[in-house]
């Protein structure tokens, strides 16, 4: 893939700005405590204290994002580690507190991975790659 304007190195996580309060909940000092490689090779998992990131490799970019909330974390504890399985189609996360958190790894290969947009234009460009958006199931 060949971008016409360079490797992005910010993303937005939202069609708006950040308001203060969400923007106050984004702890830019999380540590990485597991680090997982799907099985097609070009995606890879996150897992910090109370997040789990699904990564693209190339172009490198967060796919997907679960927040566990306040609540869940009292109740259940903070995120120690991930298991994923050899299809990469299931993630169980091991809790603080020993509990176990089943999430089911879906690909969208119909959806559109990214969208440049340039605020100073009115035209905008989509990626054309097989990629999509990956969605992540909290399998009860």
């Amino acid at each position: 893939m060949y971008w016409p304007v360079g490797v992005p190195s910010v993303f937005q996580t939202k069609n708006g700005p950040l308001t203060g309060l969400e923007y106050a909940s984004m702890t830019l000092d999380e540590r990485v405590l597991a680090l997982k490689r799907l099985c097609n090779g070009t995606h890879f998992i996150v897992l910090t204290s109370r997040r789990i990131y699904i990564w693209q490799s190339r172009p490198t970019v967060v796919v997907s994002c679960v927040t566990r909330t306040a609540i869940s974390l009292t109740l259940y504890g903070e995120n120690r580690d991930i298991f994923v399985k050899q299809d990469s189609q299931l993630a169980a996360v091991k809790t603080s507190l020993g509990f176990l958190f089943i999430y089911s790894i879906c690909n969208n290969t119909g959806q559109k991975l990214y969208k440049f947009h340039y605020p100073h234009s009115k035209s905008s460009i989509q990626d054309n790659d097989q990629g999509g958006f990956c969605n992540i199931d909290v399998l009860v």
